[in-house]
């Protein structure tokens, strides 16, 4: 169990105890969805169970991406509809305001002086024993520093390592994440997001074993042709956003709080899918399979095969029909 500890953002953690009980449980989940998606994995896929390991970490890392400016404003004015109370609101609609009225080339010495105004408010909460959370102070803080780098950087809630064959969970990222939902209590969410983390990662496993027949296959397959790692990027985290994306529709609940928590992840990722382009934000490119809502599955199934062929250009046909379909209006589901 891990230790019972204190932080910033106002709740005791864990208020839900992270024991082998609940990871045994989620293991469980996990068969029973590779069983129902026998179209994404071979008949082996016990192998891949036998073998996973899943690891819950206190850790709290993060990726950097690139953006411009104009997906920076994006994300400022997802931040204003979501925070509409937040003191750093009216910094942000003046930043908003200049990215709109003037030429890139201008933006860097016009903003310069209404960041160094935004640091300087942040950091009067920096010592700050509780934060509230309609202030959005993270996000705000994420805003000032891709301001002044051009670069986002993005908590990570989990990751596979496929020379493990390990799922870890960072819970405390887990924790600050899911704990903005306005339902439930703090346990019921984080529970919630748990299984969410859980989906997104399962599907870099079966992606990952399906890649050849033995692990050395898998491995030379997976790193093939180094210069095209920007089209495997999008295509493996475009498919796991799809997946996780369909799971929370999909998953059969008389829990309406646990509904509630998955229909709000779920709005999320469309707000992320229209505010960031791929393949800087390589999660975005589940806009290809995510439409109004609804998931093109056929697409999802396609993009997946094509990366699957045994040649070497086989990340850069799965991304070509990646875009090909994000291009598309129609939505085919089969």
């Amino acid at each position: 169990m891990l230790k019972h500890q204190k932080i910033r953002y106002g709740f005791e953690f864990p208020t839900l105890p992270i024991t082998n009980c609940d990871i045994q449980h989620l293991y469980e989940i996990i068969k029973i969805i590779i069983k129902n998606e026998s179209y994404l994995v071979s008949n082996n896929a016990q192998e891949l169970l036998s073998t996973l390991d899943i690891f819950v970490s206190e850790e709290t890392p993060s990726r950097q991406y690139n953006c411009d400016y104009q997906q920076i404003l994006k994300i400022i004015e997802v931040f204003i509809e979501d925070y509409p109370d937040s003191d750093f609101r009216s910094i942000l609609l003046d930043i908003a305001g200049i990215i709109r009225d003037y030429p890139e080339e201008t933006l860097s010495e016009m903003l310069e002086e209404l960041i160094e105004h935004l640091e300087r408010h942040l950091k009067e909460f920096d010592n700050a024993e509780h934060i509230p959370p309609y202030l959005g102070y993270s996000e705000a803080k994420r805003i000032a520093n891709a301001l002044k780098t051009r670069q986002i950087t993005v908590p990570l809630l989990g990751i596979y390592n496929h020379e493990r064959n390990r799922i870890v969970f960072y819970i405390y990222t887990i924790a600050e994440h899911f704990t903005k939902a306005p339902f439930g209590d703090d346990a019921e969410k984080i529970k919630t997001g748990l299984k969410i983390v859980l989906f997104h990662e399962l599907f870099h496993a079966i992606h990952f074993y399906r890649m050849g027949n033995n692990f050395k296959d898998r491995m030379e397959r997976w790193h093939y042709h180094a210069k095209h790692k920007n089209y495997r990027d999008s295509v493996i985290e475009g498919l796991a956003r799809w997946f996780e994306y369909k799971w929370c529709c999909e998953y059969k609940t008389n829990d309406q709080v646990a509904y509630d928590i998955l229909h709000w992840h779920n709005q999320n990722i469309e707000k992320e899918i229209s505010t960031f382009s791929y393949p800087s934000w390589p999660y975005a490119a589940a806009k290809s399979f995510i439409k109004h809502s609804t998931t093109n599955d056929f697409a999802a199934t396609m993009v997946f095969t094509l990366s699957l062929k045994p040649d070497k250009y086989h990340w850069r046909r799965a991304y070509e029909c990646l875009v090909a379909y994000a291009k598309s209006t129609i939505i085919a589901n089969y």
